[in-house]
């Protein structure tokens, strides 16, 4: 491939030494004036010679190179395409890990013990004493050896190196007192293969009883007395145990029924069943509020205008309001005592001396909606720029509030609507019992 792009190269040369001549000459050939026109040709095709001739570097000429997976990993299959003219065919080849040599692998099983020597005790302070698991785990990447465990004894340990050593279960197993105070010496038999050849090695080990404490231990211990007064009554019909042992209750599952905690988890859940449900009052207490103050705005608007169209003023409006539902208690409207009481706080302020603007706010966050909170603030503005205006802005707002009263009553006849659904239903099924039941009765 080389030795076409010098070819190449030798040609774009002598096409660019046609272009110079020709730029030089005043009298020009066909081609000479074709290259002169397309010389970014030229550049291009030297541009793509360039790339080759470098890329023909990084490549290989007579050989192939195939990568194999470091000694832990796993086989791996290549493709390659066998070409002898125009036949052709597609073969694949199962390229294996790389191994160590001889010298290698016994050097690496050594550092592997090495490893197993320093690590084996696991969380316990020597192999002399034994009483949790032991680790006999070991990093693949770094040691890649298939490892086999072989305890003498697979009711004390496993072959992932948990051991058992529960007191309990250790004397059913018939160990004594004695022999759990110096220990169950045994051992395990680590072997590491690689490939056909293996190494092995033995770890002497003493196991103790596992060491119990707080509520383990206690639990344990009653347990312990519970089993010995069983074997000390086993030629009576039965035995009794107290309820309380060392402090801790002892109760019988297989009686059922209901236990003291019981009450005291029934107290919880009904407390909080409770406080669930003043919640919930204060929630739909709070809505209805909303409610009705959002069906008296109309009416409080209403006036409002009326009342500024005569040329009242507004802290004088709501002294009125206030002092016509108290006047006539037989017409009072529920709808409108939230909205009433807000406003006598408001004249209890105005009448201790506080200012009109600080009023008419307070007022409209106390009431918390949208519709009212406007109010209060063009209402709080025109404290200082006067009334002017006011009552064409309250003739507006009246509008607007008509058409929320009519939006209002759509919604409330909707819900209403859907909450006739369940009777309707119920009465329904009632309906269709009375005549489906005298029906199947006459075919009896």
């Amino acid at each position: 491939m080389r030795m076409v792009n010098g070819v190449l190269f030798a040609v774009i040369f002598v096409l660019f030494g046609i272009w110079f001549y020709g730029k030089v000459r005043h009298k020009k050939s066909k081609g000479q004036v074709f290259l002169q026109t397309h010389l970014y040709l030229l550049v291009i095709l030297l541009a793509a010679i360039i790339g080759s001739f470098l890329f023909s570097f990084s490549q290989k000429k007579e050989q192939i190179y195939v990568q194999r997976e470091d000694y832990y990993g796993e086989e791996k299959e290549i493709g390659f395409l066998l070409k002898n003219g125009e036949e052709e065919e597609e073969v694949s080849l199962t390229v294996h890990p790389r191994l160590y040599t001889e010298k290698e692998q016994k050097k690496k099983m050594e550092e592997a013990f090495h490893y197993l020597d320093e690590h084996i005790k696991g969380k316990n302070k020597s192999l002399s004493y034994v009483v949790d698991s032991i680790d006999i785990s070991l990093d693949y990447e770094r040691f890649p050896f298939q490892e086999e465990v072989r305890p003498d004894d697979y009711s004390l340990m496993d072959e992932e190196g948990n051991i058992r050593n529960e007191k309990s279960w250790l004397m059913e197993e018939g160990y004594s007192e004695k022999d759990l105070s110096k220990g169950i010496k045994t051992g395990v038999t680590i072997v590491l293969w690689y490939g056909e050849e293996k190494k092995e090695k033995y770890y002497e080990m003493t196991i103790f009883p596992k060491k119990k404490e707080g509520a383990e231990k206690l639990f344990s211990d009653v347990l312990e007395q519970i089993k010995q007064r069983e074997k000390n009554t086993i030629y009576e019909e039965g035995f009794e145990l107290p309820s309380v042992m060392e402090d801790v209750f002892v109760i019988d599952e297989s009686e059922g029924g209901i236990l003291p905690v019981h009450f005291i988890i029934f107290g919880f859940i009904i407390c909080g069943l409770l406080l669930l449900k003043e919640k919930e009052e204060e929630k739909q207490k709070e809505q209805k509020r909303k409610d009705k103050l959002l069906r008296c705005y109309p009416w409080f608007v209403n006036e409002m205008v009326l009342m500024l169209g005569a040329g009242m003023q507004v802290k004088n409006i709501i002294n009125l309001l206030i002092t016509d539902y108290e006047a006539e208690p037989k017409i009072k409207v529920d709808d409108r005592e939230p909205l009433i009481e807000e406003l006598n706080i408001a004249r209890q302020s105005l009448n201790m001396g506080m200012a009109e603007q600080s009023v008419y706010y307070q007022l409209g966050r106390r009431l918390k909606l949208s519709c009212y909170i406007k109010l209060m603030t063009l209402l709080e503005q025109n404290v200082k720029r006067g009334t002017k205006g006011l009552a064409a802005f309250f003739e507006q707002e009246e509008t607007q509030a008509l058409e929320e009263r009519k939006n209002l009553a759509k919604r409330y006849g909707e819900e209403a609507g859907t909450k006739l659904l369940g009777p309707m239903m119920l009465l329904l099924l009632v309906i269709m019992l009375m005549i489906m039941i005298p029906a199947f009765m006459s075919f009896m």
